[in-house]
């Protein structure tokens, strides 16, 4: 229950429902934490910019940082995968899969 209130409270400290929705997450996690956000955009065919993201998302999973990540007002490529358009995720850990190892 108490997310809902402060989900409204934030929405009030910003005039309404209609002037937070769409926003960026790290808005919001700045008004509540008071904690510096960085948001990091990459094209999936970088994979350059990729590597360094993951990088800082392990450093970050390392640090217990709240992370989370969005998709982008696109096609609908990723539906089928569960990623809805224009969204925001929680991040709850980063691990790395090694699939060459088989046990």
């Amino acid at each position: 229950m108490w997310v809902l209130i402060i989900e409204k409270a934030w929405a009030k400290l910003h005039k309404g429902y209609g002037f937070i929705d769409g926003g960026l997450a790290k808005e919001a996690l700045h008004d509540l934490t008071g904690a510096p956000a960085i948001t990091y955009y990459v094209e999936e065919d970088n994979k350059k910019a990729l590597e360094v993201v993951w990088g800082r998302i392990k450093e970050g999973e390392e640090k217990n940082f709240i992370m989370c990540t969005g998709s982008t007002d696109g096609d609908d490529s990723e539906a089928e995968k569960g990623i809805h358009l224009g969204h925001s995720y929680s991040l709850l850990e980063a691990v790395e899969i090694d699939l060459n190892h088989r046990t």
